[in-house]
């Protein structure tokens, strides 16, 4: 799920495990975004399947801005399919992503798994992933699951014209090494 990161996949085990009684657990990696582990110490205030809130533990609860409006979203993404559609169209369209997220903001983020050598920031962040893939698979060991780890590939990865398009300068493609993130994690499952 996008935004869930392994922190999230810890919990959701958790919470399911006993309920769904899974016969094998598979923890979905996805190189250029799961360094990041930002939403750990983050509790949701949920209504009716709906993020109303959000706060930090001390911290006093703030209610979303988006609330009315993500209860509209998910009422005619329940009834229209041409909401989902149109939906789609503009969270796939690059264009659009990029006029939205912002060019420079988004290949940032998206690159920093793959710069050479990795930043102390990406590295503590994939230690940090790590425990938690560490913790599922304690917690599936102890009730006989076996556990998976697949990476999923990004749009980085796949479309070398979408990764140039990333970089502002085309000399420093030479900074960067798209298998890094999975020779990272193949390390840690050895």
């Amino acid at each position: 799920n996008f935004g869930y990161r392994t922190f999230n996949y810890w919990r959701g085990y958790q919470k399911w495990v006993d309920i769904l009684k899974p016969d094998v657990v598979i923890v979905s990696i996805v190189p250029s975004r799961d360094y990041i582990t930002f939403n750990e110490d983050v509790n949701f205030i949920v209504q009716d399947g709906l993020v109303v809130g959000r706060y930090r533990a001390g911290k006093k609860p703030v209610a979303s801005k988006l609330a009315v409006l993500n209860k509209v979203r998910k009422k005619l993404a329940r009834n229209s399919e041409f909401y989902v559609l149109c939906r789609n169209y503009i969270y796939y369209n690059e264009k659009i992503s990029k006029l939205i997220a912002g060019k420079d903001k988004g290949a940032s983020i998206m690159l920093a798994s793959y710069k050479t050598p990795l930043t102390s920031k990406v590295k503590s962040g994939w230690e940090k992933s790590f425990e938690y893939i560490s913790k599922i698979k304690e917690a599936a060991d102890n009730d006989s699951i076996p556990l998976s780890v697949m990476l999923i590939p990004g749009k980085i990865e796949i479309n070398e014209n979408y990764f140039h398009g990333m970089l502002n300068d085309s000399t420093e493609v030479d900074k960067y090494d798209l298998e890094q993130p999975n020779r990272y994690l193949k390390e840690f499952c050895s």
